[in-house]
């Protein structure tokens, strides 16, 4: 982790097993952190519910200094058993196509194909990683399988819109910043 932080990627912790984030911060400092968020809810509202207002969590939880590392995976170590590892894609400057099923692969290609400068054609890339699916147990049936990730560095001043997900045609999604993907 603190190798990927020094190369410009922003790390948030998640559940081991899953991509569910978690927060990463001692009891004190969530404690205050709760206070905070509290205080600016009064502020905004001063009707506001407070006993019901916390801190922005979960990908909100970027690793930004490699020296707090240590402490920060140990005590997440302790409280979950494990960890699983993403990156915040806004701030590491990347952006993730997701595809669930092998049409969506194949929407993705068309979109690449079609939208590629027509006297300066960009190879289509390998997909970065492929998703094992999920398959429903009740359903006896894939959900999703033959899908993964793409994933892009975006250059420097690369303006994307505001937002975390773009729809493409044919169910592809492009995911970017104020969202996260696990490392593949």
């Amino acid at each position: 982790l603190r190798a990927v932080i020094r190369a410009g990627y922003s790390p948030v912790l998640c559940k081991p097993g899953g991509k569910e984030t978690a927060c990463i911060l001692s009891a004190a400092q969530a404690k205050k952190a709760d206070r905070a968020a509290q205080e600016m809810a009064v502020a905004v509202n001063p009707a506001a519910r407070v006993d019901r207002i916390r801190h922005a969590c979960g990908f909100k939880h970027v690793i930004d200094d490699p020296a707090k590392v240590g402490a920060i995976v140990k005590r997440f170590l302790e409280q979950h058993g494990g960890l699983n590892v993403a990156l915040h894609l806004g701030r590491s400057r990347m952006l993730v196509v997701d595809v669930d099923t092998p049409t969506e692969r194949a929407a993705f290609a068309k979109s690449w194909w079609e939208f590629s400068p027509p006297d300066d054609a960009l190879e289509f890339p390998g997909i970065t990683v492929e998703s094992p699916g999920s398959f429903d147990i009740k359903t006896e049936k894939w959900v999703h399988w033959g899908g993964g990730h793409w994933w892009f560095t975006l250059p420097e001043g690369f303006i994307i819109p505001p937002g975390k997900v773009l729809k493409g045609p044919g169910g592809w999604a492009a995911m970017y910043g104020e969202s996260y993907a696990l490392v593949p």
